[in-house]
């Protein structure tokens, strides 16, 4: 299972924390979001969804992501996540022809978990997200500027086993800037569904 903390923040908020954290950077990745369904929204119906994700930093790296039974309160965020690292050419082939993913079930297994027929799969959305690592007091903060088709949200994420920790660390980082933040309560896919930002 994976756990994040998740905090919101403005733009401003966003800008003056990784002015300051410029020290402690590790590297940026430029990621491609795509989701898929099939027509009768089954995935969506269980709280699950199919991802496929291209992201650029020196290479480009493509991966497929099945994440389920998440829950998302007071910005930690818990979730089961099965992830493959996918050739290109099979990448590119299933984001133009979604039901071609039938036809890599035997290749990416983590496919068979999904008990709904996927031979009318359509991608359902689709964002960016750039994404700024870096290593600061033991914790590695990844703090994200995501552009979906209706406004850009900046969130800053942290996967760790006791978030509560990562919190504390955190927030005292974030007072000590005078930077407002919010606890997360909706994640970037929700955000995608509802078609709106929330703060």
């Amino acid at each position: 299972m994976e756990i994040e903390l998740k905090l919101k923040l403005l733009q401003k908020e966003y800008s003056k924390l990784i002015q300051h954290l410029d020290p402690f950077k590790r590297g940026t990745d430029f990621q491609e979001n795509y989701f898929f369904d099939n027509n009768n929204r089954d995935l969506e119906r269980v709280r699950t969804n199919l991802r496929l994700r291209r992201v650029k930093n020196s290479v480009f790296e493509h991966y497929m992501t099945i994440k389920s039974k998440g829950t998302l309160v007071d910005g930690v965020s818990r979730i089961q996540e099965l992830e493959v690292k996918m050739e290109q050419q099979d990448f590119d082939l299933m984001l133009a022809n979604p039901p071609h993913c039938v036809q890599l079930m035997e290749k990416y297994d983590i496919l068979k978990t999904i008990p709904f027929g996927l031979d009318t799969a359509f991608q359902v959305g689709y964002f960016k997200n750039k994404r700024i690592h870096f290593h600061w007091e033991g914790l590695h903060l990844e703090v994200d500027e995501t552009e979906y088709s209706f406004g850009t949200a900046y969130e800053i994420e942290v996967e760790h086993e006791q978030p509560a920790i990562a919190k504390e660390k955190l927030s005292r980082l974030l007072l000590e800037l005078e930077i407002g933040y919010r606890a997360s309560t909706i994640s970037k896919f929700g955000t995608m569904l509802k078609g709106e930002i929330t703060i």
